[in-house]
């Protein structure tokens, strides 16, 4: 499990969120992954309309899910890759966009 602290800087008020990506290595060679968002620096809730998006590597999108008005955090759905899989998380805030790329 590995965490990330994202700042959206100062159009949004040093508003930081922490993108935390969990793996587990399945029976089968698989690698089982659950993606999470939580806001940071003493924030209690995520923004409303913030949105965590799981991009292909050619940039499809295969998942996405929006903060509403008082979550605590967002999560996708789990997915599993094979390893040697390239994929993009995407959070977006207003007009603010934060991509990380992975390989597994």
């Amino acid at each position: 499990m590995r965490a990330k602290l994202l700042d959206f800087g100062l159009q949004l008020g040093t508003k930081m969120i922490a993108l935390l990506v969990a793996l587990t290595q399945e029976t089968d060679g698989r690698i089982s992954l659950v993606v999470q968002v939580y806001p940071a620096m003493g924030e209690s809730y995520l923004s409303p309309h913030l949105k965590l998006i799981l991009q292909s590597d050619p940039g499809e999108v295969l998942q996405e899910v929006e903060s509403r008005g008082q979550d605590i955090c967002i999560q996708l759905r789990p997915f599993k890759v094979e390893p040697g899989t390239h994929f993009s998380l995407q959070v977006i805030l207003g007009e603010i966009s934060i991509t990380e790329s992975f390989v597994v």
